[in-house]
Parts: structure tokens; C-alpha cells; sequence
């Protein structure tokens, strides 16, 4: 069963690289993997989809196109250049994602679900700026003369987010970035909020 997932996620996102290329072009598999990493505004990794461009990233799209091959959705045109056939592809895309019927639901709102599940309408916040108000509201609360600061909540390869503010406002605060890191904290804690604690 782990296998069947596999080859499954192998195969969506060898379809979403596909999707992503220009299908009037030629491409390789470092193209493929090159849109699957960055986008076309520089966001890359946990920022955009979360590849990394790395030997395991290329040994799946590989896979992918060999199976995709198969189905008819891409083909060899020589010196590892590949051609995809649109028409195919978006076939394969259907059948993996059955359209919805209906009008999409706006992004950031819940609607109200078909066959009589009521789920309340409202917008869903951004969970970065979620976090970024809170350590915004902690630093006001805990420094009182730098309230407005930067919260300097950025994504992290070792955590979903991170706040460097200690570090940042510590000149400004005449503190050691640790003594602020420890009363920002202090000052989270304090306040009842549905972001998790860090493990």
C-alpha cells in the first residue's frame, strides 16, 4: 500500500511539473524540477510548493515521466529533452482531480457544504500573519518603547516559522538578544492564543 502512495505522488507531482512548463517547449528533467522548486517570483521551498532540488527530487520525476511515458503524456525527442502532449496531460490532471461541480469557493472562506453539512462562512486568516501579530502584540507587551517593531517572523528550514526580533532590537534595546528572546516569550505565553508551542 506505501508503494501505491508512492508511485501516486511521484506521478502528481511529475503532472504538476508538467503543468507548470511551457508545453509549446522542449524541457528536461532539471527544467521540471526547476519549476517544482521556485517559482516565478523567486519563492522557493516551504515558500512555494516545498521540493528542494536535490538527486531524490530528480530520481522521482524521472520515475514519473518513464510511467507517464507509458500513458502517452510525454515523450523522448533526444539528448534527455522531453515533449509533453498537452491534450493528455490535462486527460491524466482530470482524472486524478475530478472537476468540482459548482462555482469554486473563494480562497479563504469556508462555504457552506451540499447535502445539508452547514460549516460557518469566514475568513481564514494567514497563519504567518497570525503568528507575526502575536509576536507583534508580545513585543509591545514586553518592550513597551519599541511597540510597532518588526516582528521579523520569517518561514525556517527547522521550524514553520521563526522570529529573529530579539536579535534585531536588541542594539535598539540596549539588552542581550537572549534576555529579549526571553521576555518576547514570557510575554506569548501570557496571553491565551491557538498558536502551538514550540517541541
Amino acid at each position: 500500500m506505501y508503494e501505491q502512495h508512492w508511485i501516486s505522488a511521484e506521478r502528481a507531482a511529475t503532472l504538476l511539473g508538467l503543468s507548470l512548463l511551457d508545453p509549446t517547449c522542449t524541457f528536461t528533467l532539471a527544467d521540471m524540477a526547476e519549476v517544482l522548486v521556485a517559482s516565478w517570483n523567486g519563492a522557493a521551498g516551504k515558500d512555494f510548493l516545498g521540493y528542494r532540488h536535490d538527486p531524490d527530487l530528480l530520481a522521482a520525476l524521472r520515475r514519473g515521466v518513464a510511467r507517464l511515458a507509458e500513458e502517452g503524456a510525454v515523450s523522448t525527442v533526444g539528448e534527455g529533452r522531453l515533449w509533453q502532449r498537452p491534450d493528455v496531460r490535462r486527460h491524466l490532471l482530470a482524472i486524478l482531480a475530478p472537476a468540482v461541480p459548482g462555482p469554486l469557493a473563494t480562497p479563504g472562506t469556508l462555504e457552506v457544504a451540499e447535502g445539508g453539512v452547514e460549516v460557518n462562512s469566514h475568513e481564514v486568516p494567514s497563519l504567518s500573519r497570525t503568528i507575526e501579530a502575536a509576536v507583534a502584540g508580545a513585543i509591545s507587551r514586553a518592550l513597551p518603547d519599541l511597540a510597532g517593531a518588526d516582528p521579523v517572523v520569517r518561514s525556517s528550514d527547522h521550524a514553520d516559522f521563526h522570529s529573529n526580533a530579539a536579535l534585531a532590537l536588541a542594539r535598539r534595546a540596549r539588552r542581550k538578544p537572549a534576555d529579549l528572546a526571553g521576555a518576547v516569550a514570557d510575554a506569548l505565553r501570557a496571553v491565551p492564543t491557538s498558536i502551538a508551542e514550540p517541541r
